[in-house]
């Protein structure tokens, strides 16, 4: 997880303390980028030198990115509103919802995966019928082998809805399966070796 994302991860780690620390944050922002104006402002009057020009344009750059901080910071915001929203409706209760929603926060920063996508894919495997209580063990498994194929957040969202669906049917039927071999798990392999079964018997 790259340290922007962490340090809102860390700061959100639950709603009230999130709102709290958004308005520190931005707050620090919004100070640090008078003061930087007001810098590059009296540089460039005080000189009017090449020194003074390019001091100007690395502040204008700093200006940038901390006007790219507060997006990001208002995105995730409406992100974790949302989820909590979400989650409320899907779990029963805005208590349940914030206690899954630090779980799951706290599991995305052991991971390679960023919260949003956990958030996408825990959304789905309640939609598919796992329970809260199963959504993060299986999570886990599935994401503990997609890291180990290299995999992207597109290829866990892939496993996810496959093992998804075969949740909901009931049953691992062939075109599941053959998601799961497409994403890089060896489906058959493992359901041969379950089965004591070759995997043309597998299949078959």
């Amino acid at each position: 997880m790259n340290p922007l994302a962490k340090l809102f991860v860390e700061v959100g780690a639950n709603t009230t303390k999130f709102h709290s620390g958004m308005k520190q944050v931005n707050s620090s922002i919004e100070s640090t980028a008078k003061q930087a104006s007001f810098f590059s402002n009296a540089i460039s009057t005080a000189t009017g030198t090449a020194l003074g020009m390019m001091t100007t344009k690395v502040i204008d750059a700093f200006s940038t990115n901390i006007e790219w901080i507060k997006k990001t910071g208002e995105e995730f915001n409406i992100l974790k509103e949302n989820s909590q929203l979400a989650f409320e409706t899907m779990l029963g209760s805005g208590e349940k919802a914030t206690q899954f929603l630090k779980e799951l926060t706290k599991f995305a920063e052991r991971t390679p995966f960023e919260l949003p996508g956990l958030i996408d894919a825990s959304q789905k495997m309640l939609a598919f019928g796992f329970t809260a209580q199963q959504v993060l063990p299986t999570l886990t498994s599935i994401g503990d082998a997609v890291s180990g194929l290299g995999g992207s957040p597109e290829k866990l969202q892939r496993v996810i809805t496959a093992i998804g669906q075969i949740k909901a049917k009931g049953k691992a039927q062939a075109q599941e399966m053959l998601q799961l071999a497409e994403a890089g798990i060896p489906a058959w392999d493992i359901l041969a070796k379950h089965l004591s079964v070759t995997i043309p018997e597998a299949m078959k």
